[in-house]
């Protein structure tokens, strides 16, 4: 028998653009299509910081006006009493009619902060009241807000999905972002994109170095280069820069060759962090090489006593 998909709850709110632009109730298909998308990207990502683990609610379109869209905000319970069923034994919270309704408000909440701050840089936060959060910049500008806005205003992927709501206001006679039929009315207009800008990031974010002995297998060797690629006996094979000078140097003098299946037990630091589009890397550099295992074996003679 197949499970089917039961609305459990929905939040229902109006956005609209509006400008000289739209005066014939149009606009590019493009453009449309790339906000909503936006927009529900931002909301699957707010979910997921707000309340992780919660069932997935999705954000869809209920009817197309003049000037103006209506988006209706439905969360679907997948598997209907089974899937309620798991989230309880895996203690994941389900999403209540109220909850939704909170992070409708906390989207377009955050979204009316990020206006405010007009592209200032936060310097330092202090919880003012229980839930509320004073928010301290540079110039000494502060604005207090829900403390759970202040994890939206910090995460990465949901201010690019901001940022991508308001690019119709890029276009020529496109002035005015609307948000409507909902606890938190909000109007944004082109004089506001500077605030919607990307944020800066960091081109790197160091995460930690580790130290440790490891015993490699050469699987690349480059002796005109200072990286050579080596395993651990399993999984992927990964580069390492050789900054033993004394082991380089009886590389050059021939004093060291190798062979295959040869092994080298190494001090081997490793460098993690993460790059400007946020996915986790790695730098290895073998310090120091402690001993050279030549890769050859030979059956153990049985001399007897």
């Amino acid at each position: 028998m197949r499970n089917r998909r039961h609305v459990v709850a929905e939040e229902r709110f109006v956005v609209a653009f509006d400008g000289p632009a739209l005066m014939d109730h149009t606009m590019p298909v493009r453009d449309l299509a790339g906000a909503l998308l936006s927009m529900s990207d931002a909301f699957q990502q707010a979910q997921h910081v707000l309340n992780p683990g919660a069932s997935p609610a999705t954000l869809s379109v209920r009817a197309v006006e003049p000037g103006s869209f209506e988006v209706v905000m439905v969360l679907i319970e997948p598997g209907g009493p089974l899937g309620e069923a798991m989230d309880f034994l895996l203690g994941r919270p389900v999403l209540a009619g109220v909850t939704l309704a909170g992070i409708v408000r906390t989207v377009w909440g955050t979204v009316g902060a990020i206006k405010n701050l007009r592209g200032r840089k936060i310097k330092s936060t202090r919880e003012t009241t229980p839930g509320m959060t004073e928010l301290i910049a540079s110039d000494g500008f502060t604005l207090t807000v829900p403390t759970e806005q202040v994890h939206l205003i910090r995460d990465v992927e949901f201010r690019y999905r901001v940022t991508e709501i308001m690019q119709p206001l890029h276009a020529e006679g496109v002035t005015v972002f609307r948000v409507s039929d909902t606890q938190v009315g909000l109007e944004v207009t082109d004089n506001d994109l500077a605030a919607f800008a990307p944020p800066d990031l960091p081109a790197e974010e160091e995460l930690g170095v580790d130290h440790r002995e490891a015993l490699l297998q050469a699987v690349g060797i480059e002796f005109d280069g200072r990286k050579w690629r080596f395993t651990e006996g399993g999984g992927t094979a990964f580069s390492a820069s050789i900054e033993d000078l004394r082991f380089r140097g009886q590389i050059e003098r021939q004093e060291i060759t190798f062979g295959k299946n040869d092994l080298l037990r190494v001090e081997l630091r490793t460098r993690q962090y993460r790059d400007s589009a946020g996915k986790l890397k790695a730098e290895h550099a073998i310090e120091r090489v402690l001993h050279h295992i030549d890769g050859g074996r030979q059956l153990p003679l049985d001399l007897g006593e």
